[in-house]
């Protein structure tokens, strides 16, 4: 019964591999003319032949266990990446930065989403992607908040796309020898305002070292609110779509209960990579396959999307993480420039 359990994933498992092989060869070619992320690329390429030539019956087994299953392993292993002493070397005004714009950037993602009239869950996840660590911050906590795979799709490939955009307009700017923020104050512009942790290092480092480190703490200091945002969003989804109240957990239950053993590992991968048990070559190949993991549920997640069903709230969504992005972008340039 294992053997046969595993045999019907083997074609969906081959299929998602060449994609993620594939997208990664054309972006590795594409990146020496213009910043696309891999990621954006096995999204849209799913999507194309799902909704082109389609997928047949044969792959879906390999492809539903890699949404459901391989994306857990992939959270975990993000703790990989992750230390809590980056804490230590982010100046206090920094730091107020992060914790001011990371709620904010939740706030107004839902608010816009209310008023573009856009699934709550969507806007929410555009929300997490913008304010926290783009697509790995989507992927780990759309569980959490019982997102539907098209939520997460369209989510992923705005936050995606946006940061990639975010990277090509930082750079130039960075590039400038008349801009008006510092090194340090440009990293840390680079760090509160792009999505993914890969944008916000790629477009801080275009300024040189010293922009670069700032925008590197500044960003994984940003990475770290998945900690108490997972808390927060498990206890208040934990119960969605119960007909009565009368089963919910108190708060000391909903975390002991309800909080997902995925999660609560990921927080001891962390807190030993942050004391350092564990050894640095080891870390990071976890945390690289971490990244390549990302890769494969993303990709399988686009071969899953039937555009037809997505098109006009995809609209919506970008709209969202538009002016999203044009607002953090403005206003923490404004702030940054008065502190710095």
């Amino acid at each position: 019964m294992i053997w046969n359990s595993f045999k019907e994933k083997v074609p969906g498992f081959i299929l998602v591999m060449f994609i993620v092989i594939f997208g990664s060869i054309i972006s590795s070619y594409i990146n020496k003319f213009i910043m696309i992320e891999t990621i954006t690329l096995v999204i849209f390429m799913g999507i194309i032949i799902n909704n082109t030539i389609g997928i047949k019956e044969i792959f879906q087994p390999g492809i539903t266990f890699i949404m459901n299953k391989v994306i857990k392993l992939a959270i975990i292993l993000l703790g990989f990446k992750l230390n809590f002493t980056v804490l230590s070397a982010i100046g206090v005004k920094a730091f107020l930065l992060v914790i001011f714009f990371v709620p904010l950037v939740l706030f107004l993602g839902w608010r816009l989403g209310k008023f573009f009239d856009l699934e709550s869950k969507t806007s929410l996840l555009i929300g997490i992607g913008s304010g926290i660590c783009g697509v790995a911050a989507i992927m780990a906590l759309s569980p959490l908040v019982k997102a539907k795979k098209e939520d997460i799709v369209i989510a992923a490939s705005i936050t995606s796309f946006l940061g990639a955009i975010g990277v090509i307009l930082f750079s130039f700017l960075g590039t400038l020898n008349n801009f008006p923020l510092n090194p340090t104050a440009f990293g840390i512009w680079s760090g509160i305002s792009l999505h993914g942790v890969s944008h916000a290092i790629a477009a801080s480092f275009s300024m040189g070292e010293t922009a670069g480190e700032a925008g590197t703490v500044v960003k994984l200091t940003r990475v770290l609110m998945l900690i108490p945002l997972s808390v927060i969003f498990t206890k208040h989804f934990y119960n969605e779509g119960e007909e009565t109240s009368s089963t919910k957990y108190s708060v000391k239950n909903a975390w002991i209960q309800a909080f997902p053993l995925y999660v609560v590992i990921f927080l001891l991968v962390m807190i030993l990579n942050s004391v350092g048990v564990v050894p640095e070559k080891a870390g990071v190949f976890l945390g690289d396959l971490s990244s390549k993991l990302f890769l494969m549920t993303m990709t399988s997640m686009g071969l899953s999307l039937y555009l037809k069903n997505v098109l006009v709230t995809g609209i919506k969504g970008l709209k969202v993480g538009i002016i999203l992005f044009s607002f953090v972008s403005i206003l923490s340039y404004n702030l940054i420039g008065m502190l710095y």
